[in-house]
């Protein structure tokens, strides 16, 4: 993914100082059809609308971090459309099944059309978030 949000960075900031605990039981993979920015939250980002749409949890989606990285340990499928969703050209970590908050954000390789009857699909290692 290609940067962390306005948001994620501040919590970074917090946790590391031990000023709050920051946790996060689930994530979500938002699928998107335009390009985000650092401010942009779980509400103003531009996921599809409608046609069986809806973020994937990634719980024990992850493998372990190395490297100052951490990708997906298993193949990410989205539910089957049920009405054309569009062109996905970034993706979204969020905090929340809906709304809440943007973790982190970036491009995909390759932009995926959605019509109905399709899906995204990321392989193995392609959900990358890196920290240097």
């Amino acid at each position: 993914m290609g940067s962390f949000s306005d948001y994620a960075e501040l919590k970074m900031l917090e946790h590391a100082v031990g000023k709050t605990a920051w946790s996060i039981p689930t994530t979500y993979l938002a699928l998107l059809t335009a390009e985000p920015d650092d401010a942009d939250t779980g509400s103003t980002i531009t996921e599809p609308v409608g046609g069986s749409y809806a973020r994937i949890a990634m719980a024990g989606k992850w493998a372990a971090a190395s490297g100052g990285s951490i990708s997906n340990a298993s193949i990410v499928t989205s539910a089957t459309a049920t009405g054309d969703w569009g062109t996905i050209t970034h993706v979204a970590l969020c905090d929340a099944s809906t709304t809440g908050n943007v973790i982190a954000w970036g491009a995909v390789g390759t932009a995926q059309e959605i019509l109905s009857g399709g899906s995204a699909s990321f392989a193995i290692g392609t959900i990358i978030l890196t920290q240097d």
